[in-house]
């Protein structure tokens, strides 16, 4: 078995550099679909989450690159989400990796697909 070491690099154009990077995945195009937080939540702990999410709203930007960029925001979320992705021609699908903490409190549904006018049509776990 050959180990590939693959090194992160990426660069953010200066309208969202107040922004920092989550995640990258594919649509169901298979075009790159990059979720960015705007400032740092690197100081969240797992284990403080929901405390801190019922006082601290986030602002989510998701860049769908393809032939032409297209940018949907989520502003003022409780959510913690870490992964992001355009899943038809006007639905989005957000989801938190995890969604109950250490003690095993549940925190509810931890995916939500929203329409262009950011309506949440549907959640799940």
């Amino acid at each position: 078995m050959r180990k590939l070491r693959l090194k992160s690099v990426y660069y953010l154009l200066k309208e969202y550099e107040e922004y920092n990077f989550v995640n990258c995945s594919f649509d169901y195009d298979g075009y790159p679909n990059i979720l960015l937080i705007k400032g740092n939540r690197d100081h969240i702990k797992e284990f403080e989450l929901h405390e801190l999410l019922s006082k601290n709203k986030l602002d989510y930007l998701l860049i769908i690159v393809s032939e032409k960029i297209e940018e949907y925001q989520l502003n003022g979320i409780l959510e913690n989400y870490d992964f992001a992705m355009k899943v038809d021609n006007n639905k989005y699908l957000f989801a938190c990796s995890f969604f109950c903490d250490e003690e095993g409190r549940d925190f509810g549904n931890n995916c939500k697909i929203y329409d262009g006018d950011k309506t949440l049509l549907n959640e799940f776990c």
